[in-house]
């Protein structure tokens, strides 16, 4: 759902964080219109290097044979891009105003009306989802059934599921994040495809590979008003 580019290097991002709307000017007005105030700001999107490995021993290896060898690159690459989102929103709970906005829930637990409150600090034109746990979505499903009437507890939008560590930045574990994901970038500088080694020989007199996958990526926010970060009271 994010935005994705594949350039080498570090990637700087203009945009627009104020400017001013235009002005209807009257014919004949001796009148000169005033002249716009634009303030741009600059996201540097710098890449790291995310990287996962395991050993295995060539007597698994030659018995389990292929399928086994396939088992370990495709858990290897879902960790990855498990441990890519989770970096994603790191990066944007450590975003500044007006990159990230901070919605304060009115208790302890996520409420479709601190759902609602957080929509209202995004741009007109943003088109979000929630992000939260699947447990805090089951709390917002009972409500409705103890409600005694229907209603959608997730306000129209889509939910996207992350663990309960991926919600915790800082010390500061949030309810939720309402995003329009489009406004998350991830540049790849060298594809979105894991690169693997496969390593049989530092560990040859054990009989043992080192399966590693690499993936380098710059994660951040690109756009203003389109993420908001929902905190518990008094957190």
């Amino acid at each position: 759902r994010v935005r994705k580019s594949y350039l080498k290097g570090n990637l700087k991002i203009g945009w627009e964080k104020s400017a001013d709307g235009a002005y209807v000017h009257t014919e004949a007005s001796n009148t000169a219109v005033t002249e716009e105030s634009l303030v741009l700001g600059v996201t540097t999107l710098t890449p790291q290097s995310i990287k996962k490995w395991i050993s295995i021993s060539d007597e698994v290896k030659d018995m389990k044979g292929e399928a086994f060898v396939d088992y370990i690159v495709d858990e290897i690459e879902y960790q990855m891009a498990k441990t890519v989102g989770d970096s994603a929103i790191a990066e944007a709970a450590g975003a500044s105003s007006p990159l990230k906005q901070v919605f304060t829930a009115a208790g302890s637990a996520l409420t479709t009306a601190d759902i609602i409150g957080a929509e209202g600090l995004l741009a007109g034109d943003a088109n979000p989802v929630l992000i939260t746990t699947r447990a805090n979505a089951a709390a917002l499903k009972a409500a409705v059934l103890s409600a005694g009437y229907a209603y959608d507890p997730f306000d129209g939008m889509d939910v996207v599921y992350v663990d309960s560590a991926a919600m915790t930045v800082n010390s500061t574990t949030y309810l939720g994040v309402v995003a329009d994901l489009s406004a998350w970038q991830i540049n790849f500088v060298n594809g979105d495809d894991v690169k693997f080694v496969f390593d049989e020989f530092t560990e040859a007199p054990a009989d043992i590979v080192r399966v590693i996958g690499r993936v380098m990526a710059g994660i951040g926010i690109v756009a203003p008003y389109k993420t908001v970060f929902i905190k518990p009271a008094g957190n």
